[in-house]
């Protein structure tokens, strides 16, 4: 991955490649600037966070809408949210953007320690925020089009079948829910980094055991970890008799990485241990 970290960008290059021009160039300024840039960090019109916020939004719209007039005849709300969340996750986002080529216009502060996974989530966060500008300097309808635009790819795999994405916190309840009425409790065991690039680690207990915990750039990220640690675990029978689980989980491959997010899910859900 092309480190992101250029403090002068070519901004006329930059509308070339994603394809819109702006009317307020300050707008896509913003969109690029990472808040570890930012020289007043509290002013909300000197950094991206805002259009993020807003670039989600108009983002979960556009995609629904194309998903509700494309399949809303065939599918109920459950498969819907299925494919949204094949398409609205940290890990999609982040190859969108490689594939634009945004890493070459972000504007953030170099981190020498900073985790690939942080450098993935700023880009994801910067599609976002590129939205959020796209729309504030247009409309619905034109920030609607680029988006449908630029996720063609992802949206002909759709049309295909192709649903490549797991999601393991979706597994684990349905999982669980056969056996018994008792939920697995999300839990914020620890936050560690700086502020611009926090790193949230979630336990999953059940039945007052803890069994996996997982770590991630957010605690959407980290509790997917944690849901897959958990599948994996309860793949012992020991542990599961234990349990009171008679049956294997879903099998889950232990080379693969947790990148993706459900959407839907909010941040701030996951109660601290200390609370």
């Amino acid at each position: 991955m092309a480190e992101a970290v250029r403090s002068s960008p070519d901004w006329v290059e930059c509308q070339q490649v994603i394809g819109y021009v702006f009317r307020d160039l300050n707008l896509l300024q913003r969109a690029m600037t990472h808040k570890s840039m930012a020289v007043r960090p509290a002013d909300p019109l000197s950094h991206n966070e805002v259009l993020e916020f807003l670039g989600d939004a108009v983002l979960e719209l556009a995609v629904t809408d194309y998903l509700v007039r494309k399949w809303g005849h065939q599918y109920l709300e459950g498969e819907l949210t299925k494919r949204r969340t094949y398409i609205i996750n940290s890990t999609v986002l982040t190859q969108v953007s490689q594939r634009l080529g945004l890493d070459r216009f972000v504007r953030t502060r170099p981190e020498k320690t900073a985790p690939e996974r942080f450098l993935r989530q700023l880009l994801a966060d910067t599609f976002e925020a590129l939205v959020g500008a796209i729309y504030l300097d247009s409309d619905f309808e034109t920030a609607r089009g680029w988006v449908l635009r630029v996720l063609r790819p992802e949206l002909e795999a759709l049309e295909q079948n192709a649903l490549p994405w797991i999601d393991y916190r979706s597994l684990l309840q349905e999982y669980i829910q056969a056996f018994s009425p008792e939920l697995p409790e999300y839990r914020l065991m620890n936050v560690s980094g700086p502020e611009h690039a926090r790193w949230f680690e979630i336990g999953i207990y059940y039945k007052g055991q803890l069994l996996g915990q997982g770590v991630g750039a957010t605690k959407k990220q980290a509790a997917q970890a944690a849901a897959r640690a958990t599948l994996l675990l309860l793949q012992d029978p020991e542990r599961r008799e234990a349990l009171g689980l008679t049956a294997p989980p879903p099998p889950v491959e232990p080379a693969e990485g947790v990148d993706s997010v459900p959407s839907g899910v909010p941040d701030d859900e996951y109660p601290s241990l200390g609370s």
